[in-house]
């Protein structure tokens, strides 16, 4: 099983933390692509413990970045995609572990292919984490899901309406799909907003973090 490094950040507050965040970056890119969130989400969850860990595989078809698991063919997309989501739920546990926290302290925070890995594998988890960010991704094959699923995480998805990677009806397909088998589902469509990340889905996704965490609007 790879053993998958990338930055990592504290806490803002010090201390040992009583949450964690797993942000699972896009193709092409690494960790340190999403690091940068905690400028906004680590004052606003003050005792969380940050990791953005960098994909396993090299983008070998761009000759740069990484990837969780390859486009093409489909059958090698498949089996990728398996085993990235068995590599995300290895290392949701070994954090757990290290920080002394159970699974319904963690969120995964997924961007892009990072989406796709975090809806593939949360509802497959042994344990159930305490939800999903799903920002500007899709959920890939669908038709698996029914006979497959063993949690069900709540999960928010936000997409950018003038994305030009990913429709953003891959995100109401995609809360379709998952709404059916008895997942909690918010979905957002976000007027003019690309294939990216902008203040408007943070805030919705820290609100999002509040409610499954238990916490008070703006505070940990």
């Amino acid at each position: 099983m790879p053993i998958l490094n990338g930055p990592s950040r504290a806490p803002h507050a010090g201390g040992a933390p009583d949450s964690l965040a797993i942000l699972l970056h896009g193709l092409g890119a690494d960790g340190n692509d999403l690091i940068g969130l905690t400028i906004a989400l680590g004052p606003r969850f003050p005792h969380m413990a940050f990791h953005s860990p960098d994909a396993p595989n090299p983008y070998v078809e761009a000759g740069f970045g990484l990837r969780w698991f390859p486009l093409e063919p489909p059958d090698e997309r498949a089996a990728g995609l398996r085993k990235a989501g068995e590599v995300v739920e290895t290392y949701v546990g070994e954090l757990l572990e290290e920080y002394g926290l159970t699974p319904d302290r963690c969120v995964l925070i997924g961007f892009s292919q990072g989406c796709m890995t975090s809806l593939y594998a949360a509802p497959r988890m042994e344990r159930q984490v305490a939800g999903v960010v799903g920002l500007s991704g899709a959920l890939l094959f669908p038709e698996w899901l029914a006979n497959e699923v063993r949690q069900k995480p709540p999960i928010v998805l936000v997409h950018g309406d003038q994305d030009m990677v990913l429709p953003p009806e891959s995100t109401a397909h995609a809360g379709q799909t998952l709404a059916e088998v008895g997942l909690p589902v918010e979905a957002y469509v976000l007027p003019g907003l690309g294939h990216s990340i902008d203040p408007r889905g943070l805030e919705i996704a820290s609100r999002f973090i509040e409610n499954v965490l238990g916490l008070p609007d703006g505070a940990e």
